[in-house]
């Protein structure tokens, strides 16, 4: 991050075991910070905005946080579905890595950029495939964390929602996908599963 962007480089924190909003929420709050404000991309303000205060002044399994506000702000309009920069995401270029796919992965980074190849290779290096079958875990799994009022087997959780998702882009009717996806892994209960995807946001 500070090479991308080396005017900002005072002022980017980089470090530590931190894996979704909630556990960089709770990092600031030990700090001594009291206001919080997140900057996302305009189709992930309304759900981030709905977490973070969801969980404010809750002693939880990830920790607790308490700020007197709590700002999630735009950084500006994003079509998820939009090839290229326009759609571009920390996902797809997580996707773009486990393909081998340099060309889309560049489509993430800075036009002057000189590193990416480096980028490229660090990323598939420290990507095992059980990270990438929790792609997108910052938002999904904190959501079912959400959705399921536990942290207790989450990450299974995320990683049926994914096999769903796929199954059904490749053909499979919903009640099927469900089923399959549910019976893959092992703490996965069909209908918590049906009750995380009918309240998980549209992606």
């Amino acid at each position: 991050m500070k090479k991308m962007f080396p005017k900002h480089k005072a002022k980017i924190v980089s470090g530590g075991n931190y894996r979704n909003a909630l556990d960089v929420a709770v990092k600031l709050y030990d700090e001594g910070f009291l206001h919080l404000t997140m900057v996302v991309g305009s189709d992930r303000v309304k759900e981030f905005n709905t977490l973070l205060k969801k969980y404010n002044g809750v002693d939880s399994t990830h920790g607790l946080y308490d700020f007197k506000t709590i700002k999630v702000k735009s950084a500006g309009e994003r079509d998820p579905d939009a090839e290229g920069v326009a759609g571009m995401s920390a996902s797809k270029m997580r996707k773009a890595a486990m393909d081998n796919d340099f060309k889309s992965f560049t489509q993430g980074l800075p036009p002057r950029f000189k590193d990416g190849e480096r980028l490229f290779s660090d990323v598939k290096k420290e990507m095992p495939i059980k990270e990438f079958m929790e792609w997108d875990v910052d938002l999904e799994e904190a959501s079912i964390m959400t959705i399921l009022g536990k942290k207790l087997f989450s990450k299974e959780y995320v990683s049926a929602v994914k096999m769903y998702k796929d199954f059904i882009k490749r053909g499979d009717k919903p009640g099927q996908a469900l089923h399959r996806a549910a019976t893959t892994h092992r703490h996965v209960n069909e209908k918590e599963l049906r009750k995380v995807i009918d309240a998980m946001p549209a992606t």
